[in-house]
């Protein structure tokens, strides 16, 4: 009965993120069922990100970071990357320090293996930093989830990645099942509380007993359903890849691998033996036979999506800022604008009164059509007397067109609004 409820709870979370409209780079729609971020999803992680960005006192791109939290065997030693640019426009050792632009996302996707409109026999530099890739930070064969959840609290405090991709093991010694999930939730509560967005990938197991028309689909399923109720991005890999429109493998020399042992392709290596789970399932198409790439493309497609819906707004609110004048705590909810009209910037004054306890304080900016365009703060505050500015740019940093504007200070029921005008 409990696993029909996780069930039933996936698939109607699943219909309402689909209906919402998962839109990624576009180049690989037929993956976005198998990605799971609805709205409640996306403003969490703003939110995580914007704590994350206001805690390592960063303003930019300059730790645009990855970690991968995934092992050969039991899935648990982080691997690091960054977004760094140098013998391709996608690798090398130095960290990019500006907002990578659509093509950049499109070079990168293009040179990964499996891209949508190139083909390259490339590693992945991206998916694992070499330097950084000891002890410390993993690299760890046999590991527990108790060790699990010691890396990760490594490579957290080593790396400070802004997220880290959290793979859920189903073999023998780390299965999701009733006994070990209060393990696998410790992995996420240790990434949100270092305001680290954690994105969930389930490892499948290698054992010949666990196909896939055994045990796996129930725990899969259970795994999702967790994510949705947690509020944290989940990525269906086996799902995808039992699909006969998308997966499907057979053996390769290669083994999808780099070292031989941890893999860049998701494909035979450790947990990641496709080849003995999917191999009923060979009717993928083009480079997508075997499964080389389709995690590749997979988080490539989420990350993308997290990039557009959670990290550039949460990066504006940050570039922002909300600024707290000490000494005052005001008797009324109240707004007001100076200059007005104003060009390039307005800044923003409001105040929040005392309740007794902190209260969560919006103040969000929409265009005459009522459309909102810009949040300047999404936020638990104190009572207090604020200031912000806006330098009128909308969530993606792009200017705006003059005209009439109307900012909103949200404040449980109450709503205050003023009227500013852009001038040319």
């Amino acid at each position: 009965m409990v696993n029909r409820l996780l069930v039933f709870l996936f698939l109607v979370a699943g219909v309402f993120s689909c209906a919402l409209g998962f839109q990624g780079t576009g180049s690989w729609t037929e993956f976005y069922p198998f990605l799971h971020t609805d709205s409640i999803t996306l403003d969490s992680m703003k939110k995580v990100n914007v704590r994350w960005q206001t805690n390592q006192m960063l303003r930019g791109w300059s730790k645009y970071r990855l970690g991968l939290i995934g092992n050969s065997v039991t899935n648990d030693g982080p691997f690091p990357s960054d977004m760094s640019t140098g013998c391709h426009t996608w690798c090398g050792t130095g960290i990019t320090s500006k907002r990578p632009s659509r093509l950049f996302w499109t070079n990168f996707l293009n040179e990964t293996w499996g891209g949508p409109t190139a083909f390259s026999s490339d590693d992945h530099p991206w998916l694992y930093d070499t330097a950084c890739h000891g002890p410390e930070n993993g690299n760890q064969i046999g590991a527990t989830t108790g060790g699990g959840f010691t890396l990760l609290g490594n490579c957290l405090s080593h790396i400070k990645p802004m997220w880290v991709t959290i793979m859920y093991g189903h073999n023998n010694a780390a299965v999701w099942d009733e006994t070990r999930r209060s393990e696998w939730d410790r992995l996420v509560s240790r990434a949100l509380d270092s305001n680290v967005i954690p994105i969930i990938v389930t490892i499948n197991p290698s054992c010949g007993s666990w196909y896939h028309n055994g045990l796996v689909p129930s725990y899969n399923d259970s795994l999702k359903a967790y994510a949705i109720a947690r509020h944290v991005p989940v990525i269906d890999w086996y799902g995808a890849a039992v699909n006969p429109a998308i997966g499907g493998c057979d053996l390769r020399s290669d083994c999808c691998t780099r070292d031989g042992v941890h893999p860049e392709r998701s494909q035979s290596a450790g947990n990641f033996s496709d080849s003995i789970l999917f191999y009923p399932y060979a009717q993928a198409k083009g480079v997508l036979n075997p499964v080389c790439g389709l995690l590749n493309i997979m988080t490539l497609e989420m990350t993308y999506e997290l990039r557009a819906k959670a990290i550039f707004p949460a990066d504006s609110i940050v570039n922002t800022g909300v600024f707290k004048n000490e000494g005052f705590v005001p008797e009324k909810l109240d707004i007001s604008v100076l200059p007005n009209p104003f060009n390039p910037s307005i800044t923003i004054l409001f105040m929040v009164p005392k309740k007794g306890t902190s209260d969560l304080v919006s103040v969000e900016i929409f265009n005459a059509a009522g459309r909102k365009i810009k949040t300047i703060s999404d936020r638990i505050v104190e009572p207090g007397d604020y200031r912000a500015v806006w330098n009128g740019t909308d969530d993606h940093n792009k200017p705006v067109g003059a005209g009439s504007y109307y900012i909103k200070l949200i404040s449980g029921q109450t709503v205050k609004t003023c009227k500013a005008l852009l001038a040319k």
